[in-house]
């Protein structure tokens, strides 16, 4: 049986805006509306839109309407109602119910043409998006750094943020909110600098405006109060006249003037903490008044409007470029999407926008669909109305139906606004719309009913809409239970006296605090057999508080799981991963090898490690290495590592994590754990996360390890992996995630934590809507000195900060009303902390001094006594706060220890070998030159080492000058090569002196033109190449493929080649390698490159099959009319073929023979030896 409030809600013969308390039911209200509305035999599913805001409540609302209709079924008797039902139930499978993202694509693959989309597009993720937008503005530095006309406006730029960096860091932040940076971008910053100046200012004034405003308007009437009261008490004040008198002058003066008397004047009243000036009012009276004074003084301090138009004309210059910059590297990811085919989850609601703007898409979707439904539509963002809006023609067409809670919007950092909520409450209101409400709740018994109203009724008081503030609506208690319910608090006892200890101290104090609590709470007469760990849930603010209570938990015995385990990146189990493979690509990473030996691979203790640092050495390893000849444990350790290394050159990651599982009983560890199944799980997704990486293009491990890196940096909203079924287990989670869900008792964790405010970072470019590009500037120039915001940046933070209160204040109220009956709230002082949660729920309480024993509050509650005949009435009710303090005795819950015998069934679900290995051309001319020298180079990491040696030891060569901050400097061959190749891509007639000085100061990184004898030396070796006899026949070509990269598939491994310069031709392809060095008389140097070249027409015989002949061409830069040119046909290619496969099945079956014919051009034969024995 319905309400009459949800029966009204029913009604779609009207636009309806429905505010939904929490616990009220919306969701049968829109099931109910969806059947209704598809139940009509003149509407189509079809026509019927109803998005959510995430997959999972879009799967919950189909299988609640399938319920439904099944239901109804049973219950049908008239003949064609059934039948009618019946349809409903084979059609739902195709319903329109989805997120919004969902839809928008499916808009989209109806009309990719009109969208100017590949047909085929793809939906990348968050970590693919990540990485193409990194490599996108890495792209943009390069280029920028090579643009001689905007480098120095770069440097300026780099040197206001502080690094490079840094400078890319804020410019993907800029490009993963493009919609909000476009937006601007179109209202201000393409019309030039002059404009972008005159926005700040007006800004800067219309703000100033409204501050004072505010003053005159709330905070002067306030403050006259408090005057006449203290006139009338303390007529020993003296400045009780000169306030009168600064009030009435103030209230006609100007913006700036007004803020600045407001100022003064609140340092005349109250000291630096915000309390009376004992000369003033020595009484603790009008404390929320003095309370809200005193904030507005401390945020207007940093924003005074004044003189500021130099800083407003450096941020003007600063944003320009950014907008340069920003446009340059978004062109550049644009680029890279189009490549693919991708569209990021940006991109698609971009996208739908720009083909909403077609007048005929437009009219073929108001035709097709007339019902759309839109569910918590609190976070909403302007994108998503200019989505929906024009489906209806502005609501001239079909039936729109929005159902939210404004108290429950807790999506600011996702770009939610509530005055869109506003804003479409107003247009269904001009449309003959119903504004309606839910305001009972089946959730909540009455003292937690109660408890709410209370304490939300003053906390949501006197909202402004301007900073997103909301009122608070009564709940009506339409629960009927025998359960009493109520509300306690837990507060650690400790003296006052006491110093207080560190944070972390406190967090565990309150979460072994919180263990017993859930011990005692079950333990209760009244509780035992009702409830469960499964019915108690613990809300925290964030997940850095996951550990302690995790720990606190098992030491009591009590069986836990992290819901929904954002955070998945930040586990330990990630981090000992991550470690593995960091120390894996360098030895010298001392930091990665000490973690290593700690974590539960090799568990080697404390005290061990600590002889490691004072022994020999100069690396860790080293130290290890050398205690290791007494230290069995330690042995093993190092002996594994080094086998490890080896491993992850030749076969991957896979095998790596395969091989140290099975070795060190890794798996048995963590599945031992009080959370193991968790921990099991969270492995698996490890697994498959490894494998979907390196099956991806071609990464090595050094591209792991970075994209772990950044992952365990910057992803913290990555899903743990789900459980497969839900045990007896107490649950542990955000409040953001808890939204939506609701529980028997629910546990408040920590809530002296204190809360943002919104404040502009030194190195930070901000992105406000009403206020622009934002950053800091450095004072009178000096960039190591102290920076200050300009006042227009100082505003924003004002305003934004009132905004981020307003948000706490909801997100409070979110948690607050999760609870079904029981409501506990952990805190470690009795004292509220400024600008922590608990002191809102003091606010609340309406006590200033925190809680206490024995507090009480009470009052009315209207109660929903008879649902069919809509009967309310009210009952006073009086709430009896418990304390718990913990000096209860509790008892330790038995915890009863799983044999692991899965481990053989974990190890089977790491993959044996990688999928798509993959073997380039240099692997396979240094094992045809010496399968022993692919074994020290690739298996060992001897090459690496060597490298390092050689580069140390190297003299210096006078084969380039480079100069470089008017130092001269000689680099390896390799840079030659690489700036050769950059230069050799280019046709001779495009490569202007402009063009090649670019390239030159490009690749080698320099901040200013290259020395002139670089700049003539380059050129005529380019020239010298471009006038041979070999480049004159490519010239001539039109198929020519500069830096061409081929692979393909043979067997189960791929072949992998980058060729400098592929040339196609009728029945014939020729194939250059440039070569920088000398290769005159080398005739083993030649036979080693030449084998890489038949490896390349191996490929590109496989790819083009028509093609008969290859021309292999080493071409030396230094010397282009000697070329070493090799004639390859098809038969030949047949051969290689052949010969690569019976490679790659030698190295996986270790068959390494020496070939000692090659012993003396080998970089491992010294002194007449092998390295290897």
């Amino acid at each position: 049986m319905l309400t009459s409030h949800q029966n009204e809600a029913l009604d779609y013969s009207h636009h309806i805006s429905l505010t939904a308390n929490a616990g009220s039911g919306k969701t049968l209200v829109l099931t109910n509306r969806f059947i209704n509305i598809a139940l009509r035999p003149d509407i189509s599913l079809r026509e019927i839109v109803a998005i959510t805001f995430t997959d999972q409540a879009a799967a919950e609302l189909q299988e609640k309407i399938s319920r439904r209709v099944e239901s109804e079924i049973e219950a049908a008797e008239d003949r064609k109602q059934k039948a009618r039902l019946k349809s409903l139930r084979q059609q739902l499978s195709s319903a329109n119910i989805s997120t919004i993202h969902s839809f928008c694509i499916s808009l989209l693959r109806r009309y990719p043409v009109e969208a100017g989309l590949d047909a085929g597009f793809a939906a990348i993720d968050k970590n693919q998006t990540n990485e193409l937008i990194l490599l996108s503005v890495e792209a943009m530095i390069k280029e920028a750094f090579a643009d001689v006309r905007s480098v120095d406006k770069l440097k300026e730029v780099v040197r206001i943020l502080g690094s490079l960096n840094n400078l890319k860091k804020q410019i993907i932040n800029l490009i993963q909110n493009r919609k909000n940076f476009l937006d601007l971008y179109d209202r201000v910053y393409k019309t030039g600098y002059d404009q972008i100046l005159d926005f700040y200012k007006k800004t800067k004034n219309e703000n100033a405006d409204i501050w004072a405003g505010i003053i005159k308007n709330e905070y002067f009437p306030i403050m006259a109060e408090v005057n006449q009261y203290v006139r009338c008490n303390n007529p020993k004040a003296k400045a009780v006249t000169d306030i009168d008198k600064n009030i009435k002058a103030l209230r006609s003066a100007g913006a700036s003037e007004c803020i600045l008397g407001f100022i003064r004047l609140t340092e005349t009243m109250l000291t630096e903490k915000g309390e009376f000036r004992k000369n003033y009012l020595g009484e603790a009276l009008f404390t929320s008044e003095i309370k809200s004074i005193h904030t507005l003084r401390v945020a207007l301090s940093s924003a005074v409007p004044g003189d500021d138009e130099d800083k407003l004309e450096k941020l003007s210059e600063f944003s320009l470029t950014i907008c340069r910059l920003f446009d340059s590297a978004l062109r550049q990811y644009e680029k890279r999407k189009r490549g693919h085919g991708y569209l990021d989850f940006e991109d698609i609601l971009l996208y739908t926008q720009r083909v909403l703007k077609i007048e005929s898409v437009l009219e073929d979707l108001a035709d097709r669909y007339k019902y759309i439904m839109i569910d918590e539509y609190q976070d909403t963002n302007d994108l998503q109305y200019e989505i929906f809006l024009p489906i209806l023609k502005e609501l001239q067409n079909g039936n729109l139906f929005v159902v939210g809670d404004d108290k429950q919007s807790i999506y600011m950092f996702r770009d939610a606004e509530l005055k869109v909520f506003e804003k479409t409450k107003e247009l269904i209101s001009a449309n003959n719309g119903k504004i309606l409400s839910l305001p009972e709740s089946f959730r909540m018994s009455p003292p937690l009913a109660f408890f709410n109203n209370y304490v939300f009724e003053h906390i949501l008081q006197n909202p402004d809409k301007n900073f997103n503030e909301v009122g608070h609506q009564h709940i009506i208690c339409a629960k009927q239970t025998d359960i009493e319910g109520g509300v306690e608090f837990l507060i650690p006892q400790w003296s006052s006296d006491e110093k207080a200890p560190p944070t972390a101290q406190k967090t565990e104090i309150l979460a072994a605090l919180t263990a017993k609590w859930i011990i005692n709470f079950l333990g209760r007469e009244e509780i035992t057999g009702k409830f469960s760990y499964k019915n108690i849930a613990i809300l925290c603010r964030r997940r850095n508080k996951f550990p302690a209570l995790e720990k606190q938990l098992a030491l009591q015995g009590i069986p836990y799981t992290i819901v929904g385990g954002t955070g998945y990146f930040q586990r330990q189990l990630i981090l000992d991963f991550y470690n593995l493979f960091s120390f894996l690509i360098s030895r010298e990473n001392d930091h990665a090898l000490a973690a290593l030996l700690r974590s539960p691979f090799f568990m080697i203790p404390d005290t061990t490690l600590f002889k490691i640092t004072k022994s020999p050495g100069n690396s860790l390893w080293d130290k290890a290495a050398f205690l290791a000849n007494t230290d069995r444990e330690l042995s093993f350790a190092l002996k594994k590592l080094q086998i490890y290394i080896s491993l992850s050159l030749s076969s991957g990651a896979l095998s790596v994590i395969r091989m140290i599982c099975r070795d060190t009983g890794y798996l048995a560890v963590i599945a031992s754990r009080r959370n193991g199944e968790q921990e099991y799980q969270n492995f698996r997704k490890f697994i498959t996360l490894t494998t979907n990486f390196f099956s991806v293009g071609k990464r090595n491990l050094y591209d792991f390890v970075t994209y772990l890196k950044e992952a365990v940096d910057n992803i913290e909203d990555e899903a743990q992996a789900e459980l497969v079924e839900e045990d007896d287990k107490v649950k542990i989670m955000t409040i953001h995630q808890a939204k939506g869900l609701e529980f028997e008792a629910v546990l408040l964790f920590d809530l002296n934590e204190t809360y943002n405010t919104h404040s502009l970072k030194k190195g930070e470019v901000i992105l406000d809507k009403e206020f622009g590009i934002l950053t800091k500037l450095p004072v009178q120039n000096n960039y190591t000195g102290e920076y200050s915001a300009p006042s227009v940046a100082n505003f924003s933070s004002l305003k934004n900060s009132r905004k981020l209160l307003a948000e706490h204040k909801r997100l409070l109220y979110v948690a607050c009303t999760r609870a079904k009956n029981y409501l506990a709230i952990a805190a470690f002082n009795r004292l509220p902390e400024r600008n922590s949660y608990f002191s809102l729920l003091c606010d609340g309480l309406q006590s200033t001094t925190g809680v206490f024993d024995n507090m009480t509050i009470s009052g009315e509650l209207e109660m929903l006594v008879d649902i069919e005949r809509d009967r309310i009435e009210k009952k006073n009710i009086t709430l009896d706060f418990k304390l718990f303090s913990g000096a209860e005795d509790v008892e330790k819950q038995p915890f009863h220890q799983e044999i692991i015998a899965r481990k053989s069934d974990y190890e089977s679900s790491i993959p044996d070998k990688q999928s798509g290995e993959i073997i380039s051309a240099t692997i396979y001319a240094v094992y045809k030159s010496c399968p022993v020298k692919y074994y020290l180079t690739y298996r060992l990491g001897y090459g690496d080492i060597l490298d390092q040696f050689e580069l140390m030891k190297k003299e210096k060569s006078d084969t380039v000058l480079i100069n470089r901050d008017d130092e001269i400097v000689f680099p390896e061959p390799k840079v030659l090569g690489n700036l050769m190749h950059r230069i050799l891509e280019k046709k001779p007639v495009d490569l202007t002196d402009e063009t090649l000085r670019s390239i030159i100061i490009s690749e080698l990184s320099l901040e200013h033109s290259p020395a002139p004898q670089l700049e003539r030396y380059i050129k005529e070796l380019a020239g010298n190449v471009h006038s041979s006899q070999v480049f004159s026949r490519i010239s001539s070509s039109d198929n020519v493929f500069n830096e061409y990269s081929l692979s393909v598939k043979a067997g189960d491994f791929v072949l992998f080649g980058r060729l400098d310069k592929l040339v196609l031709a009728q029945d014939r392809a020729l194939i250059i390698d440039y070569k920088t060095g000398d290769l005159t008389g080398d005739d083993e140097k030649i036979r080693f490159y030449t084998d890489q070249l038949r490896f390349y027409a191996f490929i590109v015989g496989r790819i083009y099959p028509l093609i008969e002949n290859f021309e292999l061409i080493l071409l030396p830069v230094k010397k282009p009319d000697s070329p070493v040119i090799v004639q390859v046909n098809r038969k030949d290619i047949d051969g290689i073929g052949a010969e690569v496969k019976g490679i790659i099945e030698d190295i996986r079956s270790d068959n390494f023979v020496k070939n000692t014919l090659h012993c003396k051009f080998c970089r491992y034969y010294q002194k007449n030896n092998c390295a290897y024995p």
